[in-house]
């Protein structure tokens, strides 16, 4: 009876949030109010609130055995704690993570999402909006590239890209104007989608 359970509660979660997730692309990035990946933009009361860091659709098969990013906040917000999942090592100082695993992140719930880090903030004023930004780190890897390192063989860093556009570009917004996704689209092709 409890296998039953457990699998009616995986089957309900699946087909509620596996379709709402926000970024198809392969080895994408993102900060999203649900580990889901399903919501970057939202309203919300001043008060704790909690956003996760995740990658969606990764291509290494055996998941994340690290990965590097900086985590940047616009507006009134105020990070109270980053919780990286597993058991983890910085090489970094927050807001630069460079972090490596002891064992790879692999999905439990069969989502095509690796949930990376929960992060605690404080949300201060709704009056203005505020925003989450993901950058390269101070020391990168790969210059210029947010990266994680492949589960099967961590010396392979795989590229991460954001679906909201690049660093610069917010990837999760409070209270504000919903980030944008991209698409590496000509006009051609989109005019070809009506034909």
């Amino acid at each position: 009876m409890k296998k039953l359970l457990v699998l009616t509660a995986a089957a309900l979660l699946i087909s509620g949030n596996a379709f709402a997730q926000l970024d198809p692309d392969p080895d994408g990035v993102g900060i999203y109010f649900d580990p889901c990946a399903c919501g970057n933009c939202v309203t919300l009361p001043e008060g704790m609130h909690y956003a996760w860091l995740v990658i969606t659709h990764p291509t290494a098969p055996m998941g994340v055995h690290g990965w590097e990013c900086a985590i940047t906040t616009d507006g009134p917000i105020f990070v109270l704690e980053y919780a990286p999942e597993g058991l983890w090592v910085n090489a970094a100082t927050p807001p630069n993570f460079a972090i490596g695993l002891a064992e790879p992140l692999m999905n439990p719930y069969m989502f095509p999402t690796v949930v990376v880090m929960q992060i605690a903030f404080q949300l201060v004023d709704v009056s203005v909006p505020a925003a989450f930004y993901l950058e390269p780190v101070q020391f990168p890897s790969i210059p210029g590239l947010l990266v994680y390192a492949d589960g099967a063989d961590p010396n392979n860093l795989i590229e991460m890209r954001q679906s909201t556009g690049g660093p610069g570009e917010p990837v999760a917004v409070i209270n504000g104007d919903c980030p944008v996704a991209t698409q590496d689209e000509t006009w051609g092709g989109v005019k070809n989608l009506y034909r």
